[in-house]
């Protein structure tokens, strides 16, 4: 099957000379049928159509991504924008991850010195963690117990032996069971455990379940949906059957190792002496291939259109539930009408705009409607790493992501990223007379961090988070068009300032120190690291410190905990919540499955709570 690059390069080139001019790049803004005026009713088309059944919530990597991708592409081809000459088909393409598969060379084999012992059988005798390095090693053996380092309760497996290249076989949970309301709570999951034996110096990693106790003989299932490495070494799960075989080599009875720590408290970790294991991994990540959408309208002063300014939305979306749904079970359309067909709709409106000629601003616009956001924001960082336009003549991005839910106020984040934006920000909405709430934080969960972490001045639009969010019930019904309408008239008074004028607005980092998103590539999605609470946080506005709790999400550890909307969380597991950042820091540290503390102010007085996180 071709793909939709393929198809639209084809259609680029048997179309008409003018169309054809404008899918390789070369022509003019102005050319197609741009319209002069923002219009609620388009709005509203664009809206409708993005968050149709058709289009199966548009989850990155689908049919129904691929055809929001076809709208958006011939939205900017009838409104007249350019192609980027590097990407002629307006589609910048790019292959993502979407978990993990079991290569065809995964093997572990028990040797004496140099000669085979025992084969092992793939998926019969152990199962590499889908979490794990593929990789291959030839290394003797150490028994650590349960893989347990907790000197802070009198505990340590690792205390005393060496693992320093070696390969360690650990019991899977706890000297007191798998309990996670027990001391050994935090110390329980394979991926902490394996954490521990990789800052030991272990270069793999074995689990087995306690034989002592646990009668069923099992491995550790492969979850596909993984993200691949984070295991940090090699990690195989192996059945009680092989992990005997092992011991046995060092003349060591595992149960009555086990049967010594669980009635003494005092671990027996020590070399297997004659065993060496010889064992590949095989893990490889599966990929899905999505696109950034780009069209561009030249500036007209020939010196101020070579600086630009970026106007972006995701319309990606989460398909049919699954990761990154707050609905019990997976299976109903995830149509994301406010998350986020909303911004979609108003970049095109504002691409539409600013495409007639007579509206042209002097600097160089970019429209993207990015691809993979809700998998990690994928589609922004795929644009910084490989722009269109380079970064350094960007003079501002302006990102909308759910603006379909105008109430009372439209809440605007980055006002930090510039001292300049303020002034912007109350000229530009001066006869509009919009309430805004305007927010320092220049990196926030949606595609404009990519851009503020090169030091881009950036604004982010946001109608706030409601009942609907990541549901399948977040339909066109609910969304108010005029509002998305408003929304889009504020965007183009700020684009028109900063288009047009001859200075562009200069970038101010926040106190919160600006980090690498290239360092943190094998972190992405942000969302699968530390555990979730529930909760939804805003800013607790200035000197006050700490989040506020704007939603309690139904169900969620949070709402099992007490959490009220409203609440001031201060602190998260003994971590002062100073800020936005400092919450989402205390998240990142959390253990799914293991007791937190939360302190909040409610009403004027100080409320102790216990949390248990899920896995995010």
């Amino acid at each position: 099957m071709r793909t939709l690059a393929t198809l639209l390069l084809t259609a680029a080139l048997a179309a008409p000379p003018a169309l054809a001019q404008v899918a390789a790049g070369a022509g003019g803004a102005g050319v197609g049928n741009a319209s002069p005026l923002l219009t609620v009713e388009e709005v509203a088309g664009h809206v409708e159509r993005l968050a149709s059944d058709d289009l199966a919530g548009r989850r990155a990597g689908t049919p129904g991504a691929e055809r929001a991708a076809l709208y958006v592409v011939r939205q900017f081809q009838a409104a007249g924008l350019v192609a980027p000459a590097q990407h002629p088909t307006y589609l910048q393409t790019f292959e993502f991850p979407v978990g993990v598969e079991l290569g065809s060379d995964n093997r572990l084999v028990l040797q004496r010195g140099s000669r085979l012992a025992k084969i092992f059988s793939p998926g019969v005798d152990f199962m590499p963690l889908a979490g794990s390095v593929s990789d291959r090693v030839i290394l003797p053996v150490v028994f650590v117990g349960y893989g347990i380092s907790a000197p802070g309760i009198g505990y340590d497996d690792y205390a005393g032996v060496d693992v320093e290249g070696k390969v360690v076989l650990a019991l899977r949970f706890s000297p007191e069971g798998d309990d996670p309301g027990t001391r050994f709570g935090r110390y329980l999951t394979e991926r902490h455990k394996a954490a521990v034996a990789r800052e030991r110096g272990a270069r793999a990693i074995l689990f087995v379940n306690p034989p002592a106790t646990e009668e069923l003989d099992r491995l550790i299932p492969f979850d596909v949906d993984e993200r691949p490495r984070t295991a940090g070494i090699p990690a195989i799960s192996v059945t009680q059957g092989v992990a005997r075989q092992i011991a046995l080599e060092g003349g060591e009875d595992l149960s009555l190792l086990q049967h010594r720590i669980d009635t003494t408290g005092q671990p027996q970790s020590r070399p297997i002496r004659n065993a060496v294991l010889n064992l590949r991994v095989d893990v490889r990540p599966r990929t899905r291939t999505t696109h950034n959408v780009i069209g561009i309208v030249p500036g007209r002063d020939p010196v101020l259109a070579r600086e630009a300014v970026v106007i972006g939305a995701h319309y990606d979306g989460l398909g049919l539930g699954g990761p990154g749904s707050l609905d019990p079970v997976p299976g109903e359309i995830h149509n994301g009408a406010d998350d986020n067909a909303s911004g979609v709709a108003a970049v095109l409106e504002l691409a539409e705009y600013f495409a007639y000629p007579t509206n042209r601003a002097e600097r160089t616009l970019v429209f993207v409607a990015f691809g993979a956001e809700e998998v990690g924001m994928l589609g922004s960082a795929r644009f910084v790493a490989d722009p269109t336009v380079p970064l350094p003549s960007v003079a501002a991005m302006l990102n909308l992501d759910m603006v379909g839910r105008l109430r009372d106020e439209l809440i605007v984040y980055g006002v930090g990223s510039s001292d300049d934006w303020p002034a912007i920000l109350a000229d530009a909405n001066a006869h509009l007379d919009l309430t805004l709430r305007a927010e320092a934080e220049g990196f926030g969960p949606s595609d404009h961090a990519a851009f503020y972490l090169r030091q881009v001045p950036v604004l982010s639009f946001f109608t706030g988070v409601h009942e609907d969010y990541h549901r399948s019930t977040d339909d066109f019904g609910s969304v108010n068009t005029e509002g998305i309408h408003a929304v889009a008239r504020l965007v183009r008074e700020i684009v028109n300032r900063v288009g047009n004028g001859r200075a562009r607005p200069a970038f101010h980092p926040s106190d919160a120190p600006p980090r690498d998103l290239a360092g943190e590539a094998d972190l992405l999605p942000p969302a699968a690291r530390g555990g979730r609470l529930g909760a939804v946080p805003v800013p607790a506005g200035p000197g006050a410190g700490g989040v506020v709790v704007e939603i309690v999400l139904e169900g969620s550890p949070a709402a099992a905990a007490g959490l009220e909307p409203g609440d001031r969380i201060v602190a998260v597991g003994g971590r002062e919540v100073a800020d936005v950042y400092a919450y989402r820091e205390a998240l990142n540290g959390l253990v799914p499955d293991r007791a937190v503390s939360i302190v909040v102010e409610r009403d004027g007085r100080r409320v102790d709570l216990s949390a248990v996180p899920a896995a995010p």
